[in-house]
């Protein structure tokens, strides 16, 4: 629960440079930001005398004070601080009797001017006036001419003027001469007044420090994205004039090889921070399960984990307590009291970015080079971080309505107060819900559930901060922008993706065709535009697909493009890339292969489908919203090797085929391509290996051995592993591999050994190495091992890319 009055300063310190409250002061050992501080001094003498009477000798009447405006706007609050904060400092200023006019009545005055000047420095002491003519212009006075109250408060005077203590005077009695306030009193009610507000100028900046944290991350992302951006245009043109140069001088250019300081320096940091995994070299693990949670890498670790260093920190220091303190009984009150204010803000300042990091339209996800894995790794650190500074300002109040106030039943009752405890319940659902284990067993239910509880998370957030106005609730306007944005978006990108007009034919519709591949488990799905597809598809992209048609219509999941084909793809006379698919209905203009393990949920209902047809084919009414993702620049590489596992195949067959387009217009430097895919079943290897793969396997620049993992298959007594395609002894070697054809082999490939080679052979030839996974988290380990190994034995022609998607 956040209370009303942090939020308020928060907003008016973000909106406005006229403090929202009376007084801003700078006492010993702090340094408040804030230049209007200067105030608080008046302002403690101010409310102090402000609870007494002043009357000239014999007059029996008063008029009224305008204090009671400046006592009741810096003490009164609503929510929380309403029952907890400074009551003991409001009984104290609080007389029996109604205090006269300090702005025209001459001892008031002078009591409150030469005071002012004992106590106040220079500069407080000119910025007193003008906030004292404030108070009484907004109470319905003018402050009377000061000339001659200046000119009579000599040091003589105010030396020899009685002493006004609160703690021994009564508020009864009428004062009829002028008085200076007692200076002990005035330090414990100057660092009362000061402490209070301090807190919440405090709690403000801090939630910033949260929000500068990321916003610093992603500034720092988006400049490596300029940086690489660039270097990838300055490679392109280098690889056209290289190409250009050796067509014309008969010759091969080798690529320069890295020199200088800022190279060697990029580097390091790849190889130590952006590449390896969170503990490489003592711990290989990044994909795989670590009680049941991933490592990330090691850039991701180091800024998830000092953003928790960051959060502690900012949770615990600053905290201005002390003994005498006028507002709470002791130094346990206030620390229970502070803290809960700290720990709610903190918790509202991890919404925003934690609600962009979640969603599929992050703009920083085309804006940086994070990936979507970076993204949900900084969510669910957002997100348990969140609700942690909210369980602990829970609690926090808690103590405060039980032990230190009897209005806890009372107040629960209240909107505000219970929506606080249905947002904080909701928030530690959805983290104990959002387990990896229950994630991946009960995927759609998790789905679901997070929406639901992330939807009334908001909404009592809303409630919770709705006291007497709304001015506060600005806080949390980009959250709900954010979730707004990024579904109007997906709105659009199926609208733009799947509606097409033609005229004389009005609105035509994607056809889909979805085959099941019994001996390979193996959807394949199909789509075929009416028309032309308005975008252009290609690697390293994937869409969300939806089957509105169907029981759970607005379900939609995510699959990597496994290959395409558009009407312009160039071909050659040894059929260097593919024809359009003869399973397309319609007019053809492009399609779109995905290639899917059903597992449960919708491909599992899909499989089913399949089953029940006659001959194993269904055509659903199927739409897509996309694409997403980002195309590696592997064509600036001379060897690329593909390591895959299973349905993985599909990140690498629209880079296959995009090499192919690329050398026949010759605008890529690679030679060679290693395809390495392992899956259980070898009908997987022979179903694409006979169609999208089918011509690249031809060609003597793309190499592929497949690996079958699992056990053999059976179907009505057929061996599904007989080896059908050029036999060959186990792979060990990048040389084994045939130049047409494929080599199968048994058991896992040797994914570091393979990469090994592959750096050894490009050292002798000054050439660059890609490699790219989409695998099982084993070789997807081993991979990026592997490379971070080549990279620490001082080798700079090689880079990591992995395609993976999901938690």
């Amino acid at each position: 629960m956040v209370t009303s009055r942090p939020l308020l300063l928060f907003l008016s310190l973000g909106l406005s440079s006229v403090p929202a409250l009376a007084g801003r002061g700078k006492p010993d050992g702090f340094n408040p930001s804030a230049s209007n501080y200067d105030d608080y001094c008046f302002y403690a003498i101010y409310s102090a005398m402000s609870s007494y009477t002043f009357q000239l000798p014999g007059t029996a009447s008063t008029t009224t004070s305008a204090a009671s405006g400046a006592s009741t706007g810096s003490s009164g609050s609503s929510g929380h601080t309403g029952h907890h904060k400074r009551q003991e400092l409001g009984k104290r200023r609080q007389g029996n009797s109604a205090s006269t006019n300090p702005c025209t009545l001459s001892i008031e005055v002078m009591s409150l001017y030469a005071s002012a000047k004992t106590y106040c420095n220079a500069r407080q002491f000119k910025a007193a006036i003008p906030y004292w003519q404030s108070l009484c212009s907004a109470n319905g006075f003018t402050l009377m001419d000061l000339t001659e109250i200046a000119a009579n408060a000599t040091q003589t005077y105010i030396d020899a003027l009685p002493v006004l203590d609160p703690n021994t005077n009564s508020t009864s009695t009428p004062i009829e001469q002028s008085v200076i306030l007692d200076k002990d009193y005035y330090d414990v009610l100057y660092h009362t007044d000061f402490a209070h507000d301090y807190a919440f100028q405090i709690d403000a900046l801090f939630s910033w420090g949260f929000l500068g944290f990321w916003g610093g991350i992603m500034a720092l992302g988006m400049l490596h994205k300029v940086v690489s951006v660039a270097i990838s245009h300055v490679n392109d043109r280098r690889l056209l004039a290289s190409r250009h140069d050796a067509e014309g001088a008969g010759v091969t250019v080798a690529p320069a090889a890295p020199a200088g300081p800022l190279a060697k320096s990029w580097h390091w940091i790849r190889t130590w921070f952006i590449i390896p995994a969170g503990f490489a070299p003592l711990s290989e693990h990044h994909q795989r399960r670590v009680y049941w949670h991933t490592i990330p890498r090691r850039i991701d670790l180091l800024i998830v984990g000092a953003f928790w260093i960051v959060a502690i920190i900012l949770s615990f220091v600053r905290y201005d307590t002390f003994t005498g303190n006028l507002s709470y009984s002791t130094v346990a009150y206030q620390n229970w009291q502070q803290s809960a204010d700290r720990t709610g803000i903190l918790s509202y300042a991890c919404l925003p970015f934690l609600w962009l990091f979640g969603g599929r339209n992050n703009i920083f996800l085309w804006a940086t080079n994070f990936s979507f894995r970076s993204f949900n790794i900084f969510h669910r650190h957002l997100a348990w971080i969140a609700t942690l500074e909210a369980i602990v300002h829970s609690i926090n109040y808690t103590v405060l309505y039980t032990v230190y106030s009897s209005s806890y039943v009372s107040d629960y009752a209240q909107n505000y107060f219970y929506m606080g405890v249905v947002a904080t319940i909701t928030m530690s659902l959805m983290a104990v819900l959002s387990h990896s284990w229950l994630r991946e067993k009960f995927y759609e239910s998790f789905l679901i559930t997070h929406i639901v509880l992330a939807i009334v998370t908001i909404y009592g957030l809303i409630r919770h901060t709705n006291f007497q106005n709304t001015t506060w609730q600005n806080y949390l306007y980009p959250v709900v922008a954010i979730w707004a944005f990024d579904r109007l978006l997906r709105i659009v990108r199926v609208i733009y993706c799947n509606l097409h007009v033609k005229y004389s034919k009005g609105f035509v519709h994607n056809e889909t065709v979805v085959r099941y591949f019994a001996d390979a488990d193996l959807l394949r799905i199909e789509m075929t535009p009416g028309v032309r597809a308005p975008f252009k598809p290609g690697p390293g992209q994937y869409y969300f697909l939806y089957q509105p048609m169907a029981l759970l219509g607005w379900e939609n999941h995510p699959f990597t493009l496994g290959a395409y084909t558009t009407k312009d793809m160039p071909t050659s006379p040894s059929g260097a890339l593919s024809s359009p698919p003869a399973s397309a209905a319609g007019t053809y203009e492009s399609s779109l292969v995905f290639y899917v393990r059903p597992y449960d949920g919708w491909t599992q209902r899909l499989r089913k489908q399949c089953q029940k047809a006659a001959d194993g084919v269904i055509h659903p009414k199927l739409l897509i919203e996309g694409p997403y993702g980002e195309k590696s620049d592997l064509h600036l590489f001379d060897t690329v090797l593909l390591f895959v596992g299973g349905t993985g195949i599909a990140s690498a067959v629209p880079y296959i085929l995009d090499h192919m387009q690329r050398d026949l217009a010759g605008k890529t430097r690679t030679t060679n391509i290693q395809l390495i895919w392992s899956s259980r079943q070898k009908a997987m290897f022979d179903h694409i290996a006979t169609t999208e793969l089918r011509n690249a396997l031809q060609r003597s620049d793309v190499n592929a051995t497949f690996y079958t993992t699992g056990r053999p298959a059976t179907v009505a007594g057929q061996d599904l592993n007989e080896k059908t395609s050029p036999a060959a002894p186990a792979y060990d070697t990048a040389s084994s591999i045939q130049s047409v054809g494929y080599v199968t082999a048994n058991g896992r490939p040797d994914v570091k050994g393979i990469v090994a080679a592959a750096v050894e052979q490009a050292k002798l030839s000054s050439t660059r190495v890609a490699v790219l996974v989409c695998g099982p988290a084993q070789m997807a380990d081993d991979s990026r091992a592997a490379v971070f190994t080549a990279m620490r034995g001082g080798f700079h022609g090689i880079e990591y890319f992995e395609e993976t998607f999901g938690w």
